[in-house]
């Protein structure tokens, strides 16, 4: 009887698995994945205000779109009494629409090709024109922008809406002002709506998604600016800390923790908090919410997962792949262009490989020298900054420089703990690796090593679907570039076998040990160098009787680390005190600029 009732509960529970297995292969056929991914999408959506004098903003939002199907593109825009729009242009990968004054939501798609206009006032509206994937950009002025409240001026808006019929997998929003750079000094920021961080960069309000934004989630900015800073019209009767509390219900911001009238310095100083428990709740609501849906689509995500190994595999796997491959020159002419190829090959620790190149090739040029700290036991460095070199602020570099320069002492001396100190409370520190990542990004599509435009196909092939589903995909000659890194560490790390160079040449290795610290393989590179010529460390820049390239390494490591942990946004109270930070993605009630809605239609 035990044997048989145990037989009936296997049984049992075998016929449930069996269910619960056709369920998931009903809705979720791997053999659909190719229609799923032919769905509409917006990869991105980058916001750029520029304010005015007279608190016009000039608005530049570019949209990277793949669409399969639909008429029209738009996006809700509903302005106060006060306000106008002024102008309104659309264009597509740089080929400019033609307006149409009536919009009519319910024209076909050759009516709406190549032409834009507005839906009862309350929408900016332009067709979609071809299909594939595109760059739409749309250019609009706003009067009185900017408001003044009975205490400050603001800017409290909506740039981005909730309940998107395709929500942005990345968006980012840019504010800067004609009247002087924006800084926590003199103003207040919170961003709201989605998961990301806002900071002052160079001048500029810089916000980020960290995630792909779902149909909930939208982008909103609210901006404290001292009063009297722009000659707006459109005036409140409520005070600014009124928009704050308004803003704040609902959001991770404390408003115990505002107070308008604390200096940068004393914002900064605000000791960190852990996690509010609503935060923690969240995020493990929404990481069992999120697991349910991934073990939904895990088939359907094979085919995805198998074209990206495939045409976009990680560096060790390219290398062995080229073995015996060699490129024996620096594949470009500036390593830091090259920045979005390693990346597309997940190079580890590649923002860290960065910065020691940065470090080294400043070293290289005479800017930085390492030097032993006087009156200590203990073996210990510190950085001499050349205060007469002068570098070119177009120099992807200069961010870093202008951070070495202003955080040593009279005398050029910087330490690693003034280096921290400096990055902690000067948000110009952020750009270093934002400008390196950004600069790669548009040489590499000026060279055509990416893809500008990815059309759709009825039955996409394994390099559409990695395309598809890359941030940033690779063109043929993109991919023979990023090879070409591959090849080229190849000949680095196998220098010793080659042994081709002589003594000579120990410049032009000084230059090559920061593509191989670029590459993360600069303490192998140059022990390669030293078996092929012994003299080299005494030849090398990097080089004296007290200081070793190890020790610049390590040096360059450490400040690395300094950097990252002073610029790495954690959940603090100076966050609530508006000096930038992490985003919440709750909060945001009362923004202005435009209701739910956009995408397709």
């Amino acid at each position: 009887m035990v044997k048989k009732a145990r037989l009936k509960r296997y049984l049992g529970f075998r016929r449930i698995f069996l269910c619960l297995v056709g369920i998931l292969v009903l809705f979720c056929n791997p053999f659909e994945e190719g229609k799923a991914d032919r769905q509409q999408k917006i990869h991105s959506i980058d916001v750029s205000a520029v304010l005015e004098e007279d608190g016009t903003a000039t608005i530049t939002e570019d949209w990277e779109v793949t669409a399969q199907k639909g008429t029209e593109l738009y996006k809700p825009l509903r302005l106060e009494k006060e306000q106008s729009l002024l102008s309104y242009q659309v264009e597509m990968d740089g080929q400019a629409f033609q307006e149409t004054k009536n919009w009519k939501v319910k024209g076909n798609f050759q009516e709406k090709a190549y032409r834009y206009g507005r839906n009862e006032n309350k929408e900016l509206n332009w067709g979609i024109s071809q299909y594939g994937r595109h760059r739409y950009r749309l250019i609009y002025r706003v009067s009185n922008f900017v408001m003044q409240t009975k205490t400050k001026q603001m800017i409290y808006w909506r740039f981005i809406p909730d309940q998107m019929s395709a929500p942005p997998r990345n968006i980012q929003i840019r504010i800067r002002s004609t009247k002087g750079p924006l800084d926590a000094k003199n103003n207040r920021v919170w961003s709201f709506g989605f998961q990301g961080e806002v900071h002052f960069v160079e001048g500029q309000v810089v916000a980020k998604s960290s995630k792909a934004l779902t149909k909930e989630n939208s982008g909103i900015i609210l901006l404290g600016l001292p009063e009297g800073t722009f000659k707006t019209t459109w005036m409140s009767d409520k005070t600014f800390d009124d928009y704050v509390k308004e803003a704040f219900r609902g959001s991770q911001y404390n408003y115990e923790d505002y107070d308008a009238t604390k200096a940068a310095s004393d914002i900064r100083k605000i000791p960190r908090k852990k996690l509010p428990k609503r935060l923690k709740y969240g995020i493990l609501v929404g990481g069992i919410c999120l697991l349910v849906v991934a073990v939904g689509k895990i088939w359907q995500s094979i085919k995805v997962k198998q074209a990206i190994q495939k045409w976009y595999p990680k560096f060790s796997q390219l290398q062995k792949k080229y073995k015996g491959q060699y490129e024996r020159q620096l594949p470009t002419k500036d390593i830091f262009s090259a920045y979005c190829l390693l990346e597309a090959m997940s190079v580890k620790k590649l923002e860290a490989n960065c910065f020691t190149a940065m470090i080294l090739s400043l070293v290289h040029q005479g800017a930085l020298t390492l030097v032993a700290k006087e009156g200590t036991l203990k073996k210990q460095f510190i950085f001499q900054v050349n205060l007469n070199f002068e570098m070119d602020p177009e120099d992807v570099r200069y961010p870093l420089w202008q951070v070495f320069s202003q955080a040593s002492d009279q005398e050029g001396r910087l330490t690693d703990k003034a280096f921290k100190a400096y990055c902690e409370e000067d948000d110009e520190g952020r750009s270093v690796m934002s400008k390196i990542k950004s600069y790669s990004l548009k040489q590499c599509k000026e060279a055509g090593w990416m893809n500008k435009h990815l059309y759709v196909s009825e039955c996409p092939s394994d390099l559409d679907l990695a395309n598809r589903n890359v941030p940033d995909p690779l063109t043929e000659e993109g991919m023979q570039a990023r090879d070409l890194w591959v090849k080229f560490a190849n000949y680095l790390t196998d220098f010793s076998l080659l042994n081709e160079r002589g003594a000579a040449e120990v410049a032009i290795w000084d230059q090559l040990l920061i593509g191989a610290a670029f590459l993360g393989i600069a303490k192998e590179v140059e022990a390669e160098f030293a078996k092929v010529y012994p003299k080299f460390r005494e030849l090398s820049v990097y080089q004296t009787s007290e200081i070793s390239f190890e020790d610049y390494y390590v040096m360059s490591y450490i400040m690395w680390q300094d950097y990252y942990i002073a610029t790495q946004p954690t959940f603090t109270s100076a966050m609530s005190g508006g000096g930038g930070g992490f985003s919440s993605f709750g909060g945001g009630s009362g923004a202005f600029g435009g209701g739910s809605g956009g995408g397709f239609r």
